[in-house]
């Protein structure tokens, strides 16, 4: 394996936010990301049959990448932040620094 490699595959593939917390990560085609969200915005390169196309005005949108929070299972909030993950809330604001703890 090469030391590129090795260096981006703990990293997500659209953010290149590291992934700390694996249970939300998704290998998709070899590629991985730090969640099902970065996931999906890497795929919505055109809009296709929906009306809002990639854009998604009103959804919420990662604080810390700006893709859209289409998987809310996975969305973490940090003060009134939210976040597509924990991977992204925690590169974005660590645990250790919020007063509840997450």
């Amino acid at each position: 394996m090469s030391e590129p490699f090795a260096t981006k595959a703990s990293t997500c593939q659209h953010c290149d936010c590291p992934v700390v917390d694996p249970t939300t990560s998704v290998d998709h085609g070899g590629r991985l990301y730090c969640c099902a969200n970065c996931a999906a915005a890497m795929e919505q390169v055109t809009g296709g049959s929906d009306p809002q196309g990639p854009s998604h005005e009103n959804d919420f949108r990662c604080a810390r990448c700006r893709c859209v929070i289409v998987h809310e299972a996975t969305m973490e909030e940090r003060g009134d932040q939210p976040y597509c993950c924990r991977n992204c809330a925690e590169a974005a604001v660590p645990a250790s620094q919020t007063a509840r703890g997450r």
